[in-house]
This record gives structure tokens, sequence and C-alpha cells, in this order.
């Protein structure tokens, strides 16, 4: 007798040897049957059977969702009165077609699904298999496992780009937290940082969602930058940003990630002299360069014409300078090369 094994305690018995084919678990199929784990799905077209799942997404990533010339299914339970021709998976268990938005495999009669949508992830669309995060949202209604959210009002409710969601009390995350119930977080977003608020698209720093509300910019619900003017700031890289009076350096402080001010720093003439995935991490403006927060004291060495040797991993310039690390890991240990 022939078994396909997933583990030590799943066996898939009885399937043909020669035909089996695994879809990505739990879903795979012969030329007699399709299967959901180690189970047979009766009434399943094995010949026209495959896994599917939301558009543009990681084929890599397991689904729950499978079809074959007839039916569609979730976890091996057929859906019921589904259009084939319009059927769309989405994210956290949510699917539509023309007719119909599903929660799993059932119904969920007051959503509409020309306006249905998931939340956008604030850390990508990988984040929906470490987290629950369950919510979507229509022209009408904010819902959370399939059902209307009783915690929001819904006819003042706003969409922060996916990543809040506002009515005329309470912020809240797209998972549904008010951020006020944050006790560990503090100095989170209010309501009134809403009414002058800008989304930064593609930000280079800690993959997410950051947000400019006034004078503090956010990554998520934390308040990451205190700006002087928020209206010209801007990420130089993943590891340095600056307003108009300020140069910022990305510090580890208390386990947490912040930016901080560089004393001194000039934002006009400021550039990365390392790159942005360096060990350690060097910059420089006009007057003087800069590791991390520190000003460098560098003797002689010429500012306008120093670089970064990163074969050689020391500071240089044209006329022969040479500041190498010392002790404490500082490049102020500077000689003239002749």
């Amino acid at each position: 007798e022939y078994g396909v094994y997933y583990d030590e305690d799943l066996v898939i018995e009885q399937v043909d040897p020669d035909s089996f084919v695994s879809l990505g678990f739990p879903y795979s199929k012969d030329a007699n049957h399709a299967y959901y784990r180690n189970s047979i799905l009766e009434g399943i077209d094995p010949q026209n059977f495959e896994r599917v799942g939301p558009k543009d997404f990681d084929d890599l990533f397991p689904f729950d969702y499978a079809r074959d010339a007839e039916q569609v299914l979730f976890e091996g339970h057929v859906f019921e009165g589904v259009d084939l021709s319009t059927f769309e998976p989405l994210l956290d268990g949510y699917s539509k077609d023309k007719d119909h938005v599903y929660y799993r495999e059932a119904i969920m009669p007051e959503a509409d699904p020309e306006t249905f949508q998931i939340f956008e992830r604030p850390f990508g669309d990988y984040v929906s298999f470490y987290y629950d995060m369950s919510i979507a949202s229509d022209e009408h209604y904010i819902y959370e496992h399939g059902e209307i959210a009783d915690w929001f009002d819904d006819q003042t409710m706003e969409n922060i780009n996916g990543l809040f969601l506002l009515d005329d009390e309470h912020v809240y995350y797209n998972n549904g937290i008010d951020l006020e119930a944050l006790d560990s977080v503090t100095d989170t977003p209010t309501v009134d940082d809403f009414s002058n608020f800008e989304v930064i698209e593609e930000a280079p720093v800690l993959d997410g969602s950051w947000l400019k509300a006034e004078d503090r910019i956010f990554l998520m619900h934390v308040h990451l930058i205190e700006v002087t003017d928020a209206d010209s700031f801007e990420f130089i890289d993943a590891v340095y940003s600056r307003d108009q009076f300020n140069v910022f350096h990305l510090e580890d402080r208390q386990g947490g990630w912040t930016f901080l001010d560089i004393p001194g720093a000039d934002p006009a003439t400021f550039e990365p002299l390392t790159p942005e995935d360096h060990e350690f991490n060097l910059g420089k403006d006009g007057q003087a360069i800069y590791q991390n927060l520190k000003t460098l004291d560098t003797g002689d060495l010429d500012v306008a014409t120093a670089y970064f040797d990163e074969k050689e991993k020391v500071l240089k310039d044209v006329e022969g300078y040479v500041c190498d690390q010392d002790m404490s890991g500082l490049f102020e240990d500077c000689s003239i090369v002749e």
C-alpha cells in the first residue's frame, strides 16, 4: 500500500503514486482524487483542481483557497452559490464575486462587493500570516472577522491609508486597537494630529507606513522623530533624514529605534559618506565630519574632499590625510601619508 507523508502524523493513503502532485500544503491531487490535508475532497474534479490565491501575491506563501471548473473551496469546504467567473480571493479569509463578499466560506450579507477592500498592510502583505488582521471595509461599514465592527462609529469613520482608523473621538490601529489603550506606547497620534497629516510613501527606513502629523513623524503608531519643520522633512537614506533646520540619525535606544538630531550638522550640505547598511555611519556637511551623532576631530583632514575608502575602511582626503578608527571605534586617529 502506498501513502504520501507530510509529516509523521499526517499521511494520505491509497494515492496513485505515478500521478500524485502536491499543490502546496494542504491541497494535493492525483489522477483519481483531490485532497485537503489527508482527506479526499468528494465531488471535486482532480483534472481541473488548482490552488488559487490573491492577485500579485508571492506563490511561496500558502493559501486556503482552491477550485475546479465548477466549485470553489476554502479550507476544504465548498462555497455555495459562488460566481466562478468573477470570484476573487483576498487576504485574511475574505473573498468576493460580483454578487457577494465572503468571510471564509460564508456570505457577508451587509457587505458591498464593489467597494469592499482589505486594509493595506503596514509591513506589507506578509504580515497577514503572522498577525490577526482580519479588518476590512466598504463604503458603509468596518468589518472585523466578517462581522460589522461594533467598536467603531461608522458615521464618522475615516481610513487613513489602511494604517489608522479614525472617528470623532478615537484613533485606532488597523487591527481595531484603540491607541489610547496602548499603555506601553507614549505620544501616539491623536485625533487632532489628523487635522493636518501626510502619509510618507516608500520610506527607505524600517519597512512600514510613515505618517507625518504636524511636527511629529510616526512609524505606524510609534512617534520616532520630532521635527522643527515638517513641510521640509525628507529621508536621505535608511539611516539619515532631515528638515530645513536639522539632520537626524537613526539610533537604537532602549531596545527601540528613534531618530535623533545630529548637533551642529547643516541640512543644506549634509551627505552620507558610508553605505546605509554599513556597520557604522559617517556623514559630512561643509564644515565637519560626523560619526552617528558625534562630530569628529579629524585635524587637518580636508572636509571638502573627504571620502570613505570602502576597501581600506578608512577616511581619506586628496591631500593624503588618512583617519583610522581609534580604540573606541571613532575615526579620529588621523595622519598624513607620504
